[in-house]
């Protein structure tokens, strides 16, 4: 299935030689004129050893708020971002914000297409940030189902004569605000579809591991749940990727491996784990529906002509419940119902003798 990413990047910054201009160019696979520099990027538009070029792009757009007038030049791509770079006079100074997200391989095209312009018109709405969006198809060398975007926000109003608004600060509320938006958009899209198991991991994904897999176990969705509890493993970087793919070997690329073959066994005894787990619950849910007489599977004839009592034989599925989860270390108290009053009853223990035994 597709796996959630909502990944803010580092701010694209002046002070370590980057340009908005640049990355501009290279995810809308174009060559722009840099205003600043006085020279043009390089053309992303040709192919290369690891990029089609122009045509890697799914789908690209311009995004910004119609309702608060902006200029028209603000929907060219060249003319707006030397607009928001020549806004900034530090040599250090932050040039873009930009956010990769991937997009479920399972839509059609159309439908990634209504899911990213829909989060763009929304992340735009009410303010003068413009959303540069562009939908890049999997890499040559990688997983073909990688179908993601690259949003790159300005950091400052666009205003009539240029990019000479206050500052737009990404703070952490309305980053985690974003992400679940992504997450509830992506189910939905999902659901309509008829991926409903998807939808239900989609849901979650702004999450973390921990509550996902909580949520997972929740719909006894173990597969998943088991891969949730494996190890995070490190992104290999573009060096370390072409020499994997060249066929040399690097220290980070060996320190992968070992994780993933650890994280493989992890999620091979999670897995064992929760299926015993599923097997207790089913067994204490079956207890719960027949709690007086013998189960079925319980009647046998030497069991008949044997009198027991009512209770009996909840006691004794109890009990085998209870062995059964002592050997997996499982706590069983989550699935225990709580018993009106037992509380209460086991709080009425009498802390002085009666009256009577006293005289005595």
């Amino acid at each position: 299935m597709s796996q959630y990413r909502f990944s803010l990047q580092k701010a694209v910054s002046r002070g370590k030689g980057q340009s908005a201009v640049a990355k501009a160019a290279y995810n809308a696979r174009e060559q722009l004129h840099d205003e600043r520099k006085d020279q043009f990027t390089r053309d992303y538009g040709k192919p290369t050893k690891n990029s089609d070029g122009k045509d890697d792009i799914l789908f690209t757009g311009i995004f910004l708020d119609t309702k608060l007038n902006p200029p028209e030049w603000a929907k060219e791509r060249s003319q707006m971002w030397n607009a928001q770079v020549a806004s900034e006079k530090r040599k250090d100074a932050r040039e873009a914000q930009e956010i990769i997200v991937n997009l479920p391989w399972e839509l059609t095209q159309k439908q990634r297409e209504y899911m990213l312009t829909d989060f763009c018109r929304e992340v735009t709405r009410g303010t003068r940030r413009i959303a540069d969006a562009n939908m890049h198809k999997a890499p040559k060398h990688g997983d073909d189902r990688n179908i993601h975007a690259h949003i790159l926000l300005t950091v400052r109003e666009i205003g009539q004569d240029g990019s000479t608004g206050k500052r737009l600060e990404v703070t952490p509320e309305q980053l985690d605000n974003w992400k679940e938006k992504w997450a509830a958009r992506g189910a939905r899209e999902l659901r309509k579809a008829a991926f409903s198991l998807e939808a239900d991991r989609w849901a979650v994904g702004h999450l973390t591991k921990e509550k996902q897999c909580d949520a997972a176990l929740k719909r006894l969705d173990l597969e998943h749940a088991a891969t949730l509890t494996g190890p995070a493993t490190k992104h290999l970087g573009p060096e370390a990727a072409a020499m994997e793919r060249n066929g040399k070997g690097s220290d980070r690329s060996d320190i992968r491996r070992e994780d993933l073959g650890a994280g493989q066994e992890m999620v091979k005894l999670k897995r064992e784990l929760a299926l015993i787990e599923k097997q207790i619950l089913t067994e204490i849910l079956a207890m719960q529906r027949e709690p007086r007489g013998l189960r079925q599977s319980e009647m046998t004839p030497h069991a008949i002509a044997r009198p027991v009592t009512a209770h009996a034989p909840v006691e004794k599925a109890a009990t085998d419940a209870e062995r059964l989860a002592a050997r997996a270390k499982i706590d069983l108290s989550k699935y225990r119902p709580e018993r009106k009053g037992q509380q209460d009853q086991e709080r009425t223990v009498s802390q002085k003798p009666p009256d009577r035994d006293r005289e005595r």
